[in-house]
C-alpha cells in the first residue's frame, strides 16, 4: 500500500552543528532563516539523508556528520554500549483521508492518531510509530480465530499477516 501523506514537523539533532534538538513545523510554505553557519544546509542535508532520492546517499556517518566537538565521547559510548545510536531525524506525516479509509477497511478502530512518525539515524535504519487502539486490535484477534476455522487456509494466512503486521 501507497501512503498519501504530507509532513507536517520535523525534529533533527546531532548533525554537524545542530547539537541540541532542533524542531519545527512545516507547512505549504516553510521558510528557513539564519545568519551564515548556522545550520540551514545541515538541515537540509539531514532531511535528504532521511529518505534520499539516491539510496546510497543516504546513510548518516557519525565521523563525518556527528558533531566534531562531542564525536569522540559519542564514539565511545556507543561503542560501549553505553547509549544507542542517535536518532538524526524525526519527521512526523499527517495520514490523509485515502490512507485512513483504507487501513480501516481491513482493520476497524485501530487507528488512534492518523499520523505515522518515521525516524533515522547514525544506524541507519528507518522506523515507523503508529499509535493504534491496542483495543481494536485485541477485538480483531479475537475475531480473527473465531472465524479462522471457517476460511480456507490460504484466505487465513493472508489475515494472519495482517494481523501480525499491527503488532
Amino acid at each position: 500500500m501507497k501512503l498519501h501523506s504530507a509532513i507536517v514537523s520535523v525534529q533533527l539533532s546531532d548533525y554537524k552543528c545542530i547539537r541540541k534538538l532542533c524542531q519545527f513545523d512545516v507547512s505549504d510554505i516553510t521558510c528557513l532563516v539564519g545568519k551564515n553557519e548556522s545550520g540551514k544546509t545541515a538541515i537540509f542535508e539531514a532531511l535528504y539523508r532521511f529518505i534520499p532520492i539516491i539510496r546510497n546517499h543516504g546513510d548518516f556517518n557519525a565521523d563525518d556528520d556527528y558533531p566534531r566537538i562531542d564525536v569522540e565521547d559519542y564514539g565511545l559510548e556507543v561503542a560501549g554500549g553505553q547509549s544507542e545510536p542517535a536518532v538524526v531525524t524525526r519527521a512526523t506525516f499527517a495520514l490523509e483521508e485515502e490512507d485512513l479509509k483504507s487501513i480501516e477497511a481491513d482493520f476497524p478502530g485501530i487507528i488512534a492518531q492518523p499520523e505515522l512518525v518515521l525516524s533515522k539515524g547514525y544506524a541507519n535504519e528507518l522506523y515507523a510509530e503508529l499509535t493504534i487502539n491496542e483495543d481494536a486490535v485485541v477485538t480483531y484477534r479475537k475475531t480473527y480465530f473465531f472465524l479462522r476455522k471457517k476460511m480456507k487456509t490460504r484466505s487465513r494466512r493472508f489475515y494472519m499477516m495482517k494481523v501480525e503486521a499491527c503488532h
